[in-house]
């Protein structure tokens, strides 16, 4: 998993990218985690101005899409 591919590697900065009514989605749809984001909270994130460094990685898809790319990208399988 993502845990494991971790301790092989040096810091990586990803950048999970979705819209923000995506993001909204997904903070309401929550329930009984650890997470006191709110759908408020969601939507008054915003991009920095710059991502340079970052790797950008498409959040707006379904999560087992994004976290296999995470982990592909961890253990430099894919690059980014």
């Amino acid at each position: 998993g993502i845990a494991r591919a971790a301790e092989r590697r040096p810091l990586s900065r990803l950048w999970l990218q979705a819209p923000a009514d995506v993001r909204a989605a997904r903070v309401a749809g929550r329930t009984g985690d650890e997470s006191e984001a709110t759908v408020e909270v969601a939507l008054a994130q915003s991009e920095p101005s710059s991502l340079e460094g970052w790797t950008v990685i498409d959040a707006n898809r379904p999560s087992d899409q994004v976290v296999d790319d995470v982990a592909r990208r961890l253990s430099g399988i894919a690059t980014g």
